[in-house]
């Protein structure tokens, strides 16, 4: 019951945390590791079944290698030097969130009922922004991003448009169908590329676990035409939104390979190909070594892979792959809501391709709470 009661708290209080007047990304991720350390503490008191999923645990003990091998820059502070001070954080974001996962994997929490509260969750944030699509701005903080202000409660239209794409397929599981045609079309109106395709191939996935498909790829079809025409119809300057436009990522990403190879420090130093240059340090080292003050300096490399990548080197980019990899080959898809589950996270895989999801907290304590609730347990 108090499992439950957190995350169910998690999952209506972190969307709309400007409600309460307190706006922007730092708040909800605050919120997301409270909620996520209370459960962890909680699950220490009750008990939890044992983590088997051995990469995941090999990939977290290597965060502390990666740490120790990872440069130090010389950072003084009060005349000491607090060299990658920039670790601690998200590590202690990891464990936090680590503990939730075994806690929702191994609790008997109110499964369905935590499914109907994500896609209600869901359903009001697109309505938010198909108002916005109208001008109807009273709650958030939208912005003109190059298309139109839609951005719900999360203040930005590839941020809300990744969240609620993955909310569809749960949606489609509880048989809410309406709800499910009025998020896709919030997530044309978003006009996020990163969202609508990562919505568009989870839900193929999902088709494809599925026998009897054509009568559902005909619905989707249907609402995937009114969402496009909607664009058209209401959003001019998203006429080509189609073309495909990476913002400057590619460049970025061509840098991070690079820095494998060779020093970002200068030649007297070396490069860190295996263990990176340390968890956290992408923020505070990238945007110096690859300054970009005419679009904003990049301290997120829009792709959670790539940035993995650069911080823990090619082992902890592999180590997590490798718990990736047996996350999937352990679930059975006899049980027919592990294939709404698998269909959701895949989504939220694709979009992390193109974004930082995994830095957002809305995003982490969904993604954390719907891989937890992958199981081969009957839902509740």
């Amino acid at each position: 019951m108090v499992t439950s009661i957190l995350i169910s708290s998690g999952i209506i209080l972190i969307p709309f945390l400007g409600f309460l007047g307190l706006n922007g990304r730092e708040p909800r991720m605050m919120l997301s590791v409270f909620i996520a350390i209370l459960l962890s503490l909680w699950g220490f008191y009750k008990g939890m079944e044992p983590l088997k999923n051995k990469w995941l645990l090999f990939f977290v003990g290597y965060l502390l290698v990666s740490a120790w091998y990872a440069p130090k820059p010389v950072i003084l502070y009060t005349g000491s030097n607090i060299g990658n001070f920039y670790f601690w954080k998200p590590f202690a974001m990891i464990l936090a969130f680590l503990g939730m996962y075994v806690i929702v994997s191994s609790n008997l929490i109110k499964r369905k009922l935590l499914i109907q509260i994500m896609v209600w969750v869901g359903f009001l944030m697109s309505i938010m922004c198909i108002g916005h699509l109208f001008n109807l701005h009273q709650w958030g903080n939208p912005k003109d991003y190059g298309y139109y202000q839609v951005a719900g409660m999360l203040n930005h239209p590839l941020v809300v448009g990744t969240f609620i794409a993955m909310l569809i397929p749960l949606a489609i599981y509880v048989r809410r169908y309406f709800f499910s045609a009025v998020m896709m079309i919030a997530v044309f109106c978003t006009c996020s590329q990163v969202a609508i395709w990562s919505m568009i191939i989870s839900l193929l996935v999902l088709l494809g676990l599925f026998k009897r498909t054509f009568s559902m790829m005909f619905v989707i079809l249907i609402f995937m035409i009114i969402g496009l025409t909607l664009i058209y119809g209401f959003i001019p300057k998203a006429r080509n939104m189609i073309i495909p436009n990476d913002n400057g990522r590619i460049t970025q990403w061509k840098n991070i390979i690079q820095d494998l190879k060779e020093p970002i420090f200068g030649k007297d130093s070396h490069a860190y190909p295996w263990t990176g240059h340390g968890l956290g340090s992408f923020k505070y080292l990238y945007p110096l070594v690859h300054p970009t003050p005419a679009i904003g300096n990049y301290d997120k490399a829009h792709n959670e892979y790539m940035q993995i990548l650069w911080e823990l080197g090619i082992v902890g980019l592999t180590l997590f792959m490798l718990f990736l990899s047996l996350k999937f080959m352990s679930i059975d898809f006899n049980y027919v809501h592990n294939k709404f589950l698998f269909s959701s996270l895949i989504c939220s895989l694709l979009a992390a391709g193109g974004m930082f999801v995994w830095h957002l907290g809305p995003h982490c304590f969904y993604v954390v709470t719907i891989a937890g609730m992958i199981t081969k347990k009957e839902l509740i």
